[in-house]
């Protein structure tokens, strides 16, 4: 899902499933390192949803740092295997991708 600003981002997580407002602390949390980033990197794109019941909200808040960047477009076409997974698109750097999304321990755990 295409999100042009860090308001957009919050919207997403702002609501829960069942309609309730999200609490602030953890829309606060799933954001902080997207609102970290320059002006200059939105618009960027998140998970559009974890799962039929989910939503992009949740999706948010468990990988809060899966996202892709403006700079990072446009993907590598597919072709590329990742464990189960045939024919994947990459994103041009393809390791700043997993140190950021998956912290500098991705490799060693």
């Amino acid at each position: 899902v295409e999100y042009g600003s860090l308001e957009d981002l919050r919207a997403a997580v702002a609501t829960k499933r069942n309609g309730a407002p999200q609490d602030p602390r953890i829309v606060a949390d799933a954001t902080a390192f997207c609102a970290a980033l320059p002006e200059d990197a939105w618009p960027l794109w998140h998970f559009g949803e974890l799962d039929a019941r989910g939503g992009p909200g949740l999706a948010i808040q468990r990988w809060p740092r899966e996202c892709v960047l403006q700079r990072e477009l446009p993907f590598i076409k597919g072709g590329h295997r990742f464990g189960p997974l045939d024919d994947l698109p990459l994103p041009p750097s393809p390791l700043a991708y997993v140190l950021r999304a998956f912290g500098a321990d991705a490799f060693s755990v």
